[in-house]
């Protein structure tokens, strides 16, 4: 499938290349031509379409044909080494590709209409909930309405993507200031699904969004849903709905001083903000799922409901996010009783002012906890913690501190973090444990 996949791409951007007309692209800032060979291409013998390719370093590729067409491709690597100290397992020392990504996005027929498609090549590595699935994003949109003022727009977007169920993780991985997402992000989000979502904007300057959907499978990094995980277990993104009644998503967000993005939502105040910018947000999940772990789809049905409310804000080289989960899952079945849990996560940075050399320094702290309940339920501990004697609820806190070493912003960067991480099981069994990682991780986006 993957051999399938690059031939296909190496075909398109072939295919598109040789017809490319007329004259010397511009770069994506208006700048100096791109280099000769691309515009020996453009200037081929080829029926005029008016097509228009430029490149530039950390934003990959971008192919335009008028207002009717545009395709921009771009890839993202993250290596990261993390030795970690378990006080009740066997010490582990390693070097992942945590992600390893390439993204097609852009607008056909017209602006309106925009679309996605990320692709994932890095293998399952525990770490990173739905890793090693090829994957992620897949979806077109349709903005059908937008009002006369031009500061209020409602469309519809269909496909694989993300549930808008979580801060941290609706943003891309591309922007974060420690090397992982938070533990409340990594246990009760995490993952895509496919669905149907309507969305709005309005007020000048997008600052209220809402969203509105439904769609297959638990989001939840943690869970176990079996949801059309299959006999391995490994994803999640896009699993299919075992179940006769899908998950229902309803999102609000409102950014008083304009908009901070959601996909685009870049932490770290690498800009120097130098007025107020901020944001709170909630949203409601509303789950079906299957209990049974990954083997079989199982025949008690559990109800969840998911509460999430999140905010952010920037100023002057200052960041701040937190957010809060409220989960309860219901299992329908005589022996089983509610369970509920917690998880909250708040952090800070601070980033200093670009230097005339070297890279921009910042410096990044995170508390977060997660309690879960030892009843049924699709949630677990957490994927990639090894606990003793049992991993079906508890509690884990974790305490974060990551410095980031800037070269080109978030499109090239080193960060390196240390994690404290205390586990405290509930099963009968179970021992505690302090757990110490090491992380080094280094990114590129070209």
């Amino acid at each position: 499938m993957t051999d399938n996949l690059v031939i296909s791409l190496a075909a398109m951007l072939a295919t598109t290349s040789v017809a490319f007309a007329g004259g010397e692209g511009e770069d994506k800032k208006g700048g100096k031509p791109n280099s000769k060979t691309l515009r020996t291409l453009a200037s081929t013998e080829a029926p005029q379409q008016g097509a228009l390719l430029t490149a530039e370093a950390g934003k990959g590729v971008t192919i335009a044909v008028g207002d009717s067409f545009s395709l921009d491709l771009d890839n993202r690597v993250q290596i990261l080494w993390r030795y970690a100290n378990l006080e009740n397992a066997q010490d582990t020392n390693n070097i992942d590709a945590l992600r390893a990504r390439t993204r097609l996005s852009g607008h056909v027929w017209e602006d309106a209409m925009t679309y996605a498609l990320e692709l994932d090549w890095a293998p399952s590595n525990g770490i990173v909930p739905g890793s090693g699935t090829n994957l992620k994003d897949a979806w077109f949109r349709w903005g059908f309405w937008e009002s006369e003022d031009g500061h209020g727009e409602i469309g519809v977007r269909i496909g694989v993507q993300k549930p808008h169920h979580g801060r941290e993780f609706q943003g891309s991985s591309e922007f974060l200031e420690h090397t992982t997402r938070s533990i409340a992000s990594r246990v009760f989000s995490g993952l895509r699904m496919a669905s149907v979502m309507l969305d709005g904007h309005y007020l000048e300057g997008n600052k209220l969004h809402w969203q509105v959907g439904f769609g297959n499978s638990d989001i939840a990094g943690a869970s176990t849903a079996w949801d059309g995980r299959g006999l391995t277990g490994v994803g999640g993104d896009g699993a299919a709905n075992v179940d006769n009644e899908v998950n229902f998503v309803f999102n609000v967000r409102f950014d008083p001083w304009g908009d901070m993005g959601d996909e685009s939502y870049q932490q770290g105040d690498l800009q120097q903000t130098e007025e107020l910018k901020g944001s709170v947000g909630a949203g409601v999940l509303i789950g079906n799922h299957r209990a049974g772990g990954t083997a079989s789809p199982g025949t008690t049905d559990v109800e969840t409901v998911s509460i999430n409310i999140n905010t952010a804000w920037k100023y002057q080289g200052f960041h701040g996010l937190a957010e809060v989960f409220i989960r309860s899952d219901d299992p329908d079945a005589a022996t089983a009783s509610e369970s509920d849990h917690v998880g909250w996560t708040i952090g800070g940075s601070y980033t200093l002012p670009k230097a005339e050399t070297g890279p921009q320094w910042a410096g990044a702290l995170r508390l977060g906890m997660v309690s879960n309940d030892d009843t049924l339920s699709p949630l677990i501990m957490l994927p990639g913690i090894p606990t003793v004697g049992g991993n079906n609820g508890g509690d884990i806190t974790e305490i974060n501190g990551t410095v980031s070493a800037y070269y080109h912003e978030h499109k090239l960067k080193t960060q390196v973090g240390y994690t404290f991480q205390s586990v405290d099981p509930d099963a009968a069994g179970s021992m505690d444990s302090d757990n110490h990682l090491l992380d080094v991780m280094f990114q590129w986006v070209f």
